[in-house]
């Protein structure tokens, strides 16, 4: 379903779908079985995985941790984690039936690494780990909240930008996987020799293709030209070549988000004009 509806509509609807329709499913029972078998987790894992490229565009063999950070995702097993605790948590609170307390109450010791890994043992010794403080959270929601923001990482924002296709192989120069020599070397791509990029100056990294290959001299023009119409783009231009690709890829914080929209469009454009990526070398 998510690859049939990723050709026509954008990120937002699709992390919503996975979310709705699909993350319910392998979260269903998860406070039971977590931590159980190792290759049993590490399937879950796969398919919220094949989600996460799905839903961003990117290519298999993607850093899992890069592309979780891109979208805002939390891997399953952490997601399990916190689960068990905040249930522990409603537990100890009495905002469950009164037999929960009494499995607390009366849990008998651990001796094998299989029991110890099953629901009270596990979330007794992680909810002593926890700071007095926050066991100590008179709400379940701010509680919840406190435990999310613990494994949750912040999305990368896209300030509005709708061009899906541009999206894409911005995502992709985000997460350091996609056509670039430097890229399809580091991952060992049979037809890739060397990191050197077509131009013969210098290897083929995401800061070269962006901002030094001669090769697209004429459309690195026309985005500079866009940056500057920006009341802080000369500042931009001076930033050092690191800072530079990072703001063109990312934005900045300190810039309004129009001003940063205008950046990752501009961005997409020349992505687009450079035609880099209209014929991919890794299969040719």
């Amino acid at each position: 379903m998510l690859r049939f509806l990723s050709r026509y509509v954008d990120r937002r609807v699709l992390d919503h779908v996975y979310k709705m329709y699909i993350r319910p499913q392998l979260d269903y029972g998860d406070i039971i079985f977590h931590n159980q078998v190792k290759d049993s987790m590490d399937i879950l894992e796969a398919i919220q995985y094949k989600a996460a490229l799905i839903v961003s565009g990117c290519w298999k063999g993607t850093n899992r941790t890069k592309l979780y950070a891109e979208l805002g995702w939390e891997s399953l097993s952490d997601r399990r984690h916190i689960r068990r605790i905040m249930f522990y948590y409603r537990i100890n609170a009495d905002l469950t039936p009164s037999y929960f307390k009494n499995c607390v109450d009366h849990c008998p010791p651990a001796f094998t690494l299989r029991f110890k890994n099953s629901f009270f043992p596990y979330s007794k010794n992680h909810w002593d780990l926890l700071p007095a403080d926050v066991r100590s959270i008179p709400s379940f929601g701010k509680f919840k909240s406190n435990l999310i923001k613990s494994v949750r990482p912040s999305p990368s924002s896209n300030y509005g930008v709708t061009d899906i296709f541009g999206l894409k192989l911005l995502t992709q120069l985000r997460v350091d996987l996609n056509d670039l020599r430097v890229h399809r070397l580091r991952h060992g791509f049979r037809n890739c020799p060397s990191a050197l990029c077509a131009c013969g100056t210098a290897d083929e990294s995401t800061s070269h293709f962006l901002l030094r290959c001669p090769r697209f001299s004429s459309q690195r023009t026309d985005l500079f030209s866009k940056i500057r119409s920006l009341d802080s783009g000369s500042s931009l231009i001076s930033l050092s070549l690191d800072n530079f690709t990072t703001a063109l890829l990312y934005g900045m914080k300190k810039l309004t988000a129009s001003d940063n929209k205008l950046i990752l469009e501009s961005t997409i454009d020349f992505i687009r004009k450079s035609k880099r990526f209209s014929k991919l070398e890794a299969f040719s």
